[in-house]
């Protein structure tokens, strides 16, 4: 009987352990995270160049809102995001290193460190508790209203970019209403309990919008994919030609740079329509923080 008293709520688990596991992994991503960019530092800007090409070269169509995004943000405050990015970092790792001290203080001397001696809303309180203590709140301020003014400008840029594909996902969608009135809406009543039927137009509005909003999204990641196979083959070859001339040669000089763009291009293209314009699942697995932006900004994208 004692123990189910004293048993710890599912909740409060999975909320421990989510602390845990984020002051787990916040110093590993940050290092992996500071090591690309050392190295994207060292690399010759050849070598970036043509490894840019090569992502939207093969890929400019899985993520065409994200590649957007970044070229908006290139324009727009990337070097005000990276700023704010490496202080938040700096502030997280700052409360990983005191969350290490208060998980081996131990103020009562028993022998046991506090932090294992509490659970529950207690060890969540004690983490805020520490959180607060530490960090540097004017930083973290300024960080994240930096962040959040470069977002609102890239926002607006893609909005504007993305006009057409908002315009055609909505006609889509008042293509599609009339008949799901029609036909769809009274079998959803017929189905539906009466308590419930004053959602059935709603359920129909937000089904026509999916379908609208699928369809135009899949014409426009056609048309992106184009583009960005082209714009990225071209990138690849000027880089290429600098690359195996050893910079003796400039791409605008070489009358081969038309063939090889065109090639890339083809290949490119060709990847992704075999491909159905999407992440083949091995290296889905490992742009999964892609696949989360490109569905999130397409939302913000679409939404009004």
């Amino acid at each position: 009987m004692a123990g189910s008293e004293h048993a710890e709520h599912p909740l409060a688990m999975l909320t421990n352990a989510f602390i845990n596991a984020f002051f787990a992994l916040a110093p590993a991503i940050i290092k992996a995270a500071s090591s690309a960019h050392a190295l994207y530092k060292r690399l010759p800007i050849e070598q970036i160049y043509f490894i840019w090409g090569t992502v939207l070269c093969f890929f400019g169509g899985c993520y065409p809102t994200t590649f957007a995004a970044l070229q908006a943000a290139d324009h727009g405050g990337l070097q005000t995001l990276g700023v704010a990015i490496r202080d938040l970092s700096e502030e997280v790792i700052v409360i990983v290193e005191e969350n290490k001290k208060d998980d081996r203080e131990d103020l009562d001397g028993d022998g046991v460190p506090d932090a294992k001696q509490v659970e529950g809303k207690e060890f969540v309180k004690r983490k805020i508790q520490l959180v607060l203590k530490k960090m540097n709140p004017k930083k973290v301020n300024d960080a994240f209203t930096a962040m959040y003014t470069v977002w609102l400008s890239v926002l607006a840029v893609l909005k504007i970019k993305f006009a057409t594909t908002v315009t055609l996902a909505l006609t889509i969608a008042d293509f599609f209403k009339k008949p799901s009135d029609r036909f769809l809406l009274p079998l959803m009543k017929k189905t539906t309990p009466g308590d419930y039927q004053q959602w059935c137009p709603v359920l129909t509005e937000w089904l026509c919008k999916s379908i609208g909003i699928g369809i135009a999204w899949r014409i426009q990641t056609a048309i992106s994919a184009l583009t960005s196979a082209c714009a990225g083959g071209l990138i690849m070859a000027r880089a290429l030609i600098v690359i195996m001339s050893k910079g003796t040669k400039n791409h605008d000089d070489d009358t081969n740079v038309d063939v090889v763009s065109y090639a890339f291009a083809g290949l490119g293209f060709y990847w992704q329509l075999d491909n159905k314009f999407d992440t083949p699942a091995p290296l889905k697995l490992l742009l999964w923080p892609l696949e989360i932006a490109e569905f999130y900004i397409r939302w913000a994208v679409t939404s009004d």
